[in-house]
């Protein structure tokens, strides 16, 4: 899964991205991060062309899409910014992080999950008021995570080629506890819960399965 860019469009539940000049209105875009180029770009969705390029802090890493906002992990500066959806307003979340990496949404619409692997943490945020209200431990170098559809399982890689995949109970986002760690069948890297929530996909870090 590309977590470096998220559509954001006009159909029923998503969120219509637009600048304050009509030209963009209308239009689906997908925001994508210029990880090497300190910026984000606003592409239109049909025709692949960028409207606009929004300036950030160096080294946008991911980008995802959570509550009206884009959250934008800068991992080697240890930064979370937040986009605003509806005005492109960028605004900087004041906490401490060290390697953020990747943001998985709740499905309370409210709630963000950044994995920290440089703490070895999941970091809870609110993001519309753009505040860090939780922490959990998860005892390794988070990198890809993924939550369940009801809302009460996170899972997370503890690593790019992981041995191991950490459980956390996100019943109450605000208040997350680890469940317990299990070791993958193979060295893992990426984790996906299919859309019934019913089992976990996991990409191996080491091989083609």
């Amino acid at each position: 899964m590309n977590r470096r860019a998220f559509l954001v469009s006009a159909a029923a539940g998503a969120v219509g991205v637009r600048r304050s000049l009509a030209a963009v209105a209308a239009a689906p875009v997908v925001l994508v991060t210029a990880d090497t180029e300190a910026h984000v770009a606003v592409v239109n969705a049909a025709t692949g062309r960028i409207m606009q390029r929004l300036g950030t802090a160096d080294g946008p890493r991911s980008i995802e899409v959570v509550a009206g906002a884009a959250v934008v992990a800068h991992t080697e500066l240890g930064r979370i910014t937040l986009i605003d959806a509806q005005t492109l307003e960028r605004r900087r979340v004041q906490s401490r992080f060290d390697e953020p990496r990747y943001t998985a949404a709740h499905p309370d619409g409210r709630h963000a999950f950044v994995s920290d692997s440089g703490l070895g943490e999941i970091v809870v945020l609110d993001v519309p008021r753009g505040r860090v209200v939780a922490r959990v431990s998860v005892g390794g170098k988070t990198r890809h995570l993924t939550v369940d559809p009801t809302g009460s399982r996170l899972w997370t890689a503890l690593g790019t080629k992981a041995e191991r995949i950490a459980i956390v109970n996100v019943t109450d986002p605000t208040e997350p506890h680890l469940i317990r760690t299990i070791t993958a069948p193979f060295l893992a890297h990426d984790v996906v819960f299919a859309p019934s929530g019913d089992r976990v996909w996991v990409t191996s870090g080491d091989r083609g399965a």
